[in-house]
């Protein structure tokens, strides 16, 4: 059945540092005088407290003081609203109200642990965050006037920095509003995941133990689900139905915006890397969740060992075969078992598209695979660190009327990711809807370059001519691999 392309959902945007954290009252050099003000967005007539705050304006590059009103006030967090932003004092409370009483708790079942930090306990990350911001018992959440960018938003833990010139001191995210007021809660919880990420990373694997990219905003994809109750349809509608994406070309979350030659490709990553997550939950619950939160390791490993708690015999252990069985999952979508989304009627749709028949051979990052169909050609053995699989049926699968040539499955399964090194910055990425590429602050890039011996070149229509392997042996092969090693 031929479906319309839906109109791709704006991608948050995520930035996250990893700096020397020191928790102060006073802000050297940053604004900090609270005044009253009457009517705009809070109405004629009646009085609120107004302060000033740092922003980054991501159209020009630079950090910028804006004024805003505190127009909602919850019992966990206040709601502060740009003074040129439309935004109704009734909106911004229910906002605050939401917050306390649904996006919070659901965030906090989900990702939150009690945390011990420098022997001070503190019973969630909220509450530690808290404690390195401004100690008021609140998250404060910044509304943003940003007609170009309605719907992104950002985390900076410099915020939380005294060091930084720039930082309010407080533990604080921001959401840019458009012209017609509209809050994207989607993209609230998603940053609400990054400073709790933050929190409890910095009191389980300190200063030098940030997760990375593609894991905390992984993680921050399940939440916007955790959060609200809906998906964000976007996501899959880019995977399906991006003629500008490379996505087809195995481009993944993996190595977070590797392709720096598409501006496009940053997309890919949002959206795959919704897919993935929102998989693993599907599949083990959100308890999986929580187990890579809270995980000592802040790569791969974090991943695969949450899983493989949840899944003990299936060699989960191994990202290899982890990786196969998501992308099993988007070939097949079965409504139930590993190789679908457990009859998630968004996210069951999910369709993955093979390479063009004009690609034979194709350069792969770490962790990127793609489907292709397969010739009846006899070439050497596959590279050492790549893995195929080929001619995939069951007796019901009829994928593009594969016939006598059937499905291959290639990958580099290296798990080297030189994009999530150590390192004292971190990516910061937006896509306003209206812009045709992201952009992104001065030197504030986790890695520009990549090294080219990370890529590996496959063929994608010639492999050794092996007999057909069934869905029902496949995973028997996988286990017998596993049982090898």
């Amino acid at each position: 059945m031929t479906r319309k392309m839906l109109k791709v959902f704006s991608i948050i945007l995520f930035a996250s540092f990893i700096l020397s954290l020191t928790a102060c009252d006073d802000l050297f050099g940053t604004p900090s005088s609270v005044s009253t003000s009457t009517g705009g967005s809070g109405g004629t007539g009646v009085t609120y407290n107004q302060k000033p705050f740092w922003v980054f304006n991501f159209h020009i590059n630079t950090e910028e003081i804006i004024q805003a009103r505190l127009l909602g006030i919850g019992i966990h967090c206040n709601v502060w609203v740009d003074t040129r932003s439309s935004v109704s004092v009734s909106a911004a409370q229910n906002l605050a109200n939401r917050y306390d009483s649904i996006f919070r708790p659901q965030l906090l079942y989900a990702f939150g642990t009690p945390l011990n930090f420098n022997n001070q306990f503190y019973s969630d990350p909220l509450a530690f965050i808290d404690y390195l911001g401004d100690k008021d018992g609140k998250l404060a959440i910044l509304l943003v006037h940003d007609p170009l960018a309605p719907g992104n938003g950002y985390f900076w833990s410099g915020d939380l920095n005294i060091n930084e010139p720039a930082a309010n001191l407080s533990d604080i995210i921001k959401i840019f509003v458009g012209s017609d007021g509209q809050i994207h809660e989607g993209t609230v919880v998603h940053e609400v995941q990054h400073a709790m990420n933050h929190a409890t990373g910095l009191a389980i694997r300190g200063t030098g133990g940030r997760m990375d990219t593609w894991i905390n905003e992984g993680l921050s994809a399940a939440a916007e689900w955790i959060g609200t109750g809906v998906h964000n349809t976007g996501r899959r509608d880019w995977y399906n139905y991006s003629t500008t994406s490379r996505i087809v070309q195995g481009n993944n979350f993996f190595m977070w915006d590797n392709h720096k030659d598409n501006p496009n490709a940053i997309f890919d990553d949002y959206a795959t890397v919704y897919l993935f997550f929102n998989w693993l939950r599907l599949q083990a619950g959100q308890s999986v969740l929580r187990a890579i939160t809270t995980s000592s390791f802040s790569d791969h490993r974090a991943v695969t060992n949450a899983m493989n708690n949840a899944f003990p015999t299936y060699g989960y252990s191994n990202w290899n075969y982890l990786l196969e069985d998501w992308m099993y999952a988007n070939l097949f979508n079965d409504q139930a078992g590993l190789w679908g989304y457990m009859g998630d009627t968004v996210l069951g749709l999910v369709e993955s598209r093979l390479l063009p028949p004009s690609i034979t051979s194709i350069s792969l990052f770490p962790g990127e695979a793609v489907f292709s169909r397969r010739s009846t050609a006899v070439s050497s053995s596959p590279v050492n660190i790549n893995r195929y699989y080929y001619n995939l049926s069951t007796d019901e699968f009829n994928y593009n009327n594969p016939g006598s040539n059937g499905i291959m499955l290639t990958y580099n399964s290296s798990t080297s990711n030189p994009i999530n090194a150590p390192s004292t910055s971190a990516l910061l990425s937006m896509d306003p809807p209206e812009f045709s590429e992201y952009m992104e602050a001065e030197s504030i890039r986790a890695s520009s370059i990549i090294p080219s011996d990370h890529r590996q070149a496959f063929e994608v229509t010639e492999i050794l001519d092996l007999p057909m392997i069934s869905i029902s042996d496949l995973r028997r092969r996988l286990m017998e691999e596993q049982n090898a090693e």
